[in-house]
């Protein structure tokens, strides 16, 4: 087992950065964020350094690349971590919240995916909680001159559900599967989406993603007006 997590590294290389590339400053905003009174249980300074090289040259802070899906285990104690913080907290902002989800669980799940490297973009709409002035720092951060959101590197179009692979694809496609055997209870609602979710294949989601360039090229074609009727065929 790894000594540091995906979360911890990716939180050294924030704070190098932040402070001016010091080291010494990150382990030591390393030690105050995990309330450790000894510096032997934080990471040496020349592993801070190691990971902030390993981030630059493949965008990640792991030593090896890991395939396929990221451990189950993880993935729900990310999500548990996520939800215990608003059960505690239920009055805390969308803005809060948000930001609480890219560090305690797209953070941590991002550095344990294989594909995520310096040439990975960043899309979000342009959601109040997404674009606010906690949130954007900590997008910029990981994805640096590649966002794509309102207020970010390229601007991404208000008002554009047809662009966007969540809304003409996946929001429809899963409330027809989910409902399909009609669940009784939230928890078996929850095992319908979960079982769906992890059911759709890799050619389907090829063929979402030819279907999302089409409707870009057809975007710029148009200048930004409404797309054809081609595009909605199935």
């Amino acid at each position: 087992m790894e000594r540091f997590t995906g979360a911890d590294r990716a939180f050294c290389v924030r704070e190098f950065y932040k402070n001016d590339n010091s080291a010494t400053v990150a382990r030591r905003k390393f030690r105050e964020h995990k309330g450790l009174h000894n510096f032997d249980d934080t990471p040496t300074l020349q592993t801070i350094k190691n990971w902030v090289a390993k981030f630059e040259e493949t965008g990640s802070t792991l030593d090896k690349p890991r395939l396929g899906r990221p451990r189950t285990s993880r993935t729900e104690q990310n999500i548990d971590t996520v939800t215990q913080s608003i059960r505690e907290n239920p009055t805390q902002s969308t803005r809060k919240r948000y930001v609480a989800m890219i560090e305690e669980f797209f953070i941590p799940e991002l550095q344990n995916f294989s594909g995520f490297n310096a040439r990975t973009w960043f899309q979000q709409d342009g959601a109040t909680s997404h674009t606010s002035n906690t949130a954007m720092p900590v997008i910029r951060q990981l994805f640096p001159g590649k966002v794509i959101s309102k207020r970010g590197d390229i601007s991404w179009p208000p008002r554009s559900p047809d662009l966007t692979p969540m809304d003409f694809f996946l929001w429809g496609y899963l409330k027809a599967k989910v409902y399909d055997t009609n669940p009784r209870s939230i928890e078996a609602l929850k095992e319908n989406i979960r079982r769906e979710m992890t059911s759709i294949s890799a050619v389907t989601c090829r063929a979402v993603i030819d279907n999302f360039r089409r409707r870009l090229q057809e975007c710029r074609d148009r200048n930004g007006l409404h797309l054809g009727d081609v595009i909605f065929k199935k």
